[in-house]
């Protein structure tokens, strides 16, 4: 599951230029709100979905779109969790 998202992750990366988010919410494109969500997740399934969505969102616009910046940063994110909690495929 993971891996899945990780290797999505890094397609969106290649495609849109798109560098990963600075840790904390100091410095982060998008919604505060949403990486304080994406923090406080403790369950694994809930933030696949999360990232999932977020990924759903980067694909709406085109490679090379700045729109798909603040989506990518929030699947990082996601899956940058899942790594800490210890979520595996």
């Amino acid at each position: 599951m993971a891996r899945t998202i990780l290797a999505a992750l890094a397609a969106a990366a290649i495609l849109s230029g798109c560098t990963e988010a600075s840790s904390g919410n100091t410095g982060r494109i998008g919604n505060p709100a949403v990486y304080d969500r994406i923090e406080r997740l403790t369950d694994c399934n809930a933030l696949y979905q999360e990232a999932n969505t977020a990924l759903d969102n980067v694909e709406r616009y085109p490679a090379g779109d700045d729109r798909r910046d603040i989506p990518f940063a929030y699947a990082t994110a996601a899956l940058d969790r899942m790594r800490a909690i210890g979520c595996s495929d």
